[in-house]
């Protein structure tokens, strides 16, 4: 209707692909007319723009949680905006922050998204044998609770103040497809 009277439309929105897959995509609608000024009918271009999309949200994300990070005084809700906001930056299903205890041999489940209730808070894990599963040729397959969440891959980041490690950000997904490493 908008391109019938004005001669064009243009929006953004969520569109199927033939396969199923959704993407976001920029949109143009072009009323076309005969000589007499009759509608003939419309050109609709239609740009994939789910990749552009990604990058406004990681960003939108880092200058959040950047002031997070200034504001926020209090640690477990600082960890707990920020897993909300990388799970929908990277759109994984499972991020967690991993507490280092201070005897340096074990993290807690400090704060998470998408985890199984009871868990955020009170999961321990050998830091050892966390990092060696986030590392190895086989990463996260030996560890029993991203098994029972189905994680097929993820991305870790090392917390460090002042050169000394304080915890791990990893974000996962049931996809397996890397997650994006910057």
């Amino acid at each position: 209707r908008v391109a019938a009277e004005s001669g064009r439309f243009a929006g953004e929105g969520w569109r199927v692909r033939k396969d199923g897959r959704r993407y976001w995509s920029a949109v143009v609608l072009t009323a076309l007319r005969n000589p007499d000024g009759g509608l003939r009918g419309y050109l609709k271009v239609t740009r994939d723009m789910t990749e552009q999309r990604r990058v406004e949200r990681r960003v939108a994300a880092l200058a959040e949680i950047s002031q997070l990070a200034v504001h926020e005084l209090e640690l477990e809700r600082l960890f707990e905006r920020t897993s909300a906001l990388v799970a929908d930056a990277l759109s994984a299903e499972l991020v967690q922050f991993l507490e280092l205890l201070p005897s340096g041999k074990t993290l807690r489940l400090a704060a998470g998204t998408g985890w199984k209730e009871g868990l955020v808070g009170r999961a321990m894990l050998r830091a050892r044998a966390a990092l060696e599963d986030l590392g190895g040729d086989n990463p996260l397959g030996a560890s029993k609770m991203l098994r029972e969440h189905g994680v097929a891959s993820g991305v870790t980041v090392s917390l460090t103040c002042e050169g000394l490690p304080f915890g791990l950000l990893v974000a996962h997904s049931p996809v397996p497809a890397p997650l994006p490493t910057r």
